[in-house]
């Protein structure tokens, strides 16, 4: 053998050296026990992670057969079968299993056998992974149980309630669905089947939304009640379900039956649209009688003043005086009426114009008073220009009305950012105030705290200032205490 041939054959043993370590470490530091036995069942090797596993070390497993040191007596007929396999040239994939610890004790396992070949290709022996699968079985055993519960509570639900992949394909309903939409369990339904055509869009476009982003999904829309063949209204809400990477790992629903609650609305609704349209049409059937009344009491008391004395100059005071009230009662009530006639603008409203276009309506009284009126800069908001007005002349009015009797209105207008797409306004006063007890109480129709005598009105302008602001779901409160002024804060989209 030449020199050459030799080192060649050297290298080739090195490298054959230096792969089989490598594979030993490998062996030894994986994580799951590795064995080799041959076709009789006697253990070949035996790595660290079989000690662990079993209990046994690598001399007192080496020689024996698997079936006497592991497998439990109730099994031995699983390592005749797997041998009968192996000799066959088949593989044994994932199966799991009960084994033996030295200790007696038992545990769950999944085996993946393969078999061994010799360079001829002829079957010696087998490659044996076991798995410790204890844990995963338990947890296992833990979510079918608990999956358990839930449809159990579920399906005791009056709710229809609903489980969707993190596509939003959905793979559970409870019962209450079947009994509701009258499908089979076993058949395939889909949720877009019972939702009413003019809702099924918008459905669509909502729950893609909720996927999308991973916002929670809520939505009213009509449902297809099979039963009772009409469509009922419900409220449908889920929200997604993370794992602890903040990724979406299931969306959990409800559909709720709110059917009954709508027809209520609806009928309130019409019930409110007629007072509204009566309290309209009496308004302005009320002003002619009214005028009537008020011009012929005039006449009658420049006409016959010199004849008129004592109790019937006295009578006719209270009839135009009366009458002037009623005149302004009706003109508020007619007002506020009309309050929310106006539809949403399509443009932004500039708050600083309406400010304006109040106090000039008002000017008069701010002359008269000597009223000092403080406003910064105003945002420009999604509301229309005639109601904006309103709110500053009201409440303006109202600060200058109610001032104190020993100092000039000084009067702050100003607005600021406000949470979840708002403007938040406050018009501050340094007048008499308002004792806290009455703070919701001034809000309503025709609530006054101060007789006619002692301060003019009807007690309406602040139910329209609500009103309005109610329209577009803001809100309006204030602020006060007796002798320190008062702040009304009102909030408008922007």
């Amino acid at each position: 053998m030449s020199i050459t041939d030799r080192n060649t054959k050297e290298t080739k043993i090195k490298r054959s050296e230096r792969a089989a370590l490598l594979l030993s470490a490998i062996v030894d530091s994986s994580d799951d026990a590795i064995i080799s036995k041959d076709l009789n069942g006697v253990v070949t090797s035996w790595n660290y992670s079989a000690e662990r596993l079993f209990g046994y070390t690598a001399e007192e497993a080496i020689g024996r057969t698997i079936a006497s040191l592991i497998i439990p007596d109730d099994r031995q007929d699983e390592e005749t079968d797997i041998l009968a396999k192996l000799r066959r040239g088949e593989r044994v994939d994932h199966f799991e299993t009960i084994r033996r610890r030295k200790d007696g004790s038992l545990l769950d396992i999944s085996l993946t056998i393969s078999p061994v070949k010799d360079s001829t290709g002829k079957i010696i022996g087998a490659s044996k992974i076991a798995r410790d699968i204890t844990e995963a079985k338990r947890v296992r055993a833990a979510l079918i149980e608990s999956e358990a519960q839930f449809r159990q509570l579920a399906d005791a639900m009056p709710q229809m309630v609903w489980t969707a992949r993190p596509d939003g394909q959905v793979d559970y309903y409870n019962q209450r669905w079947y009994e509701f939409t009258g499908f089979s369990v076993n058949a395939d339904s889909n949720w877009e089947d019972i939702v009413h055509p003019e809702d099924l869009q918008r459905t669509r476009e909502t729950w893609h939304e909720a996927l999308r982003s991973g916002r929670p999904y809520s939505i009213e829309h009509r449902l297809m009640d099979r039963h009772e063949n009409r469509w009922r209204w419900f409220i449908t809400r889920a929200l997604p379900v993370p794992d602890a990477y903040g990724r979406i790992t299931k969306w959990f629903g409800t559909s709720t039956d709110i059917d009954e609650q709508k027809r209520v609305q609806e009928d309130l609704r019409r019930a409110n649209a007629d007072l509204e349209q009566f309290a309209y049409t009496a308004s302005h059937d009320l002003q002619e009688p009214l005028r009537g009344i008020k011009i012929y009491s005039d006449l009658l008391a420049r006409r016959f003043e010199g004849q008129l004395e004592g109790d019937a100059l006295k009578f006719v005071g209270y009839l135009r005086k009366s009458a002037t009230r009623m005149e302004a009662l009706v003109r508020d009530l007619l007002a506020y009426t009309q309050s929310t006639r106006l539809e949403k603008p399509p443009e932004l409203t500039d708050a600083n114009v309406a400010l304006k276009a109040a106090l000039d309506n008002l000017s008069s009284v701010i002359l008269e008073t000597g009223a000092q009126i403080l406003a910064g800069k105003l945002p420009s908001v999604c509301v229309h220009s005639t109601h904006l007005q309103q709110l500053f002349q009201n409440l303006i009015g109202n600060a200058i009305k109610y001032r104190g009797p020993e100092q000039p209105p000084v009067i702050r207008i100003a607005a600021e950012p406000h949470q979840d797409g708002y403007w938040i306004f406050s018009v501050a006063d340094n007048g008499i105030g308002i004792d806290p007890q009455y703070k919701e109480q001034i809000f309503g129709l025709f609530k006054r705290l101060h007789t006619s005598e002692e301060y003019s009105g009807t007690g309406i302008g602040l139910a329209i200032c609500q009103r309005i602001v109610n329209q577009y779901d803001g809100q309006i409160w204030v602020e006060s205490e007796l002798g320190q002024g008062s702040t009304f804060r009102f909030t408008l989209p922007r």
